[in-house]
């Protein structure tokens, strides 16, 4: 009796084993990425998107934006990552990221053409970018970068929202009457050509900023960061700590 009760063990045991091996090879082939050979033919698909105000981009994808009466989405690479190339809309943004982690043995660009009535929002991250073909125009947009991403755009706004953090880097150009601006971990916020009445910087972490405001700037560094600004305005806010500077430029 006590033998079979062993051997009754050993068997449950083997059996469980058995079930958690397979377990972890499911869950590691999940996260494996799909290695796969580019067909060579570069291949242009018109998405049918929902309408959106605000666009999310990662994985090293390269947008180009462009405002217009029309909204039109364009997804431009090889044939064989297409497929994998996502357009969905939620709660107004359009998200572009692939569906999942794919290896190609050759580097395939993917360029999403984008034209919009609206946009109030843009997010870059993973080394993605964003680019914009004409210029802006609305009430307010935020924008966003991370990860080594980028956003370079032209714009005219009553106010406009910039925050990069991770190597990013943030490029503006046009006209607002209010920017502020947060910058960290090393990225770049350029917004020297940007000619704006109010300026309300913060930046840290070894991060720069550039910016040319006309009424006034409230400019707040620490950790090695540093405000350029290319225009002395009529009122200037210092604050300055560990490391960090604020200094005017010419040019």
């Amino acid at each position: 009796m006590i033998r079979f009760f062993i051997y009754l063990v050993r068997a449950f045991c083997a059996i469980l084993l058995a079930i958690l091996s397979m377990s972890c090879q499911y869950k590691i082939d999940i996260k494996d990425p799909v290695v796969k050979e580019l067909s060579g033919n570069v291949v242009t698909e018109l998405r049918n998107v929902e309408a959106f105000e605000g666009i999310k981009v990662s994985q090293g994808i390269e947008v180009f934006i462009s405002q217009g009466t029309e909204r039109k989405v364009e997804v431009k690479t090889d044939a064989s990552v297409l497929p994998l190339v996502e357009t969905n809309v939620s709660n107004q943004i359009l998200r572009i990221q692939l569906k999942q982690k794919s290896v190609f043995k050759n580097i395939s660009k993917i360029q999403v053409y984008i034209t919009n009535p609206t946009y109030t929002k843009i997010e870059t991250s993973s080394g993605s970018s964003v680019t914009s073909k004409n210029d802006i125009v609305g009430i307010k947009i935020s924008l966003t970068s991370s990860s080594g991403s980028s956003i370079e755009i032209a714009l005219e706004q009553e106010e406009v929202l910039a925050e990069s953090s991770s190597g990013s880097q943030i490029e503006i150009s046009g006209k607002a009457l209010h920017l502020q601006t947060d910058s960290s971990s090393g990225s770049e916020i350029n917004a020297k050509n940007l000619y704006v009445n109010e300026v309300d910087a913060e930046a840290s972490s070894g991060s720069t900023q550039k910016v040319h405001p006309a009424l006034w700037l409230k400019a707040k560094t620490s950790s090695g960061s540093s405000v350029y600004y290319y225009k002395k305005p009529n009122q200037l806010e210092i604050k300055e700590s560990s490391g960090g500077s604020v200094k005017e430029r010419k040019g």
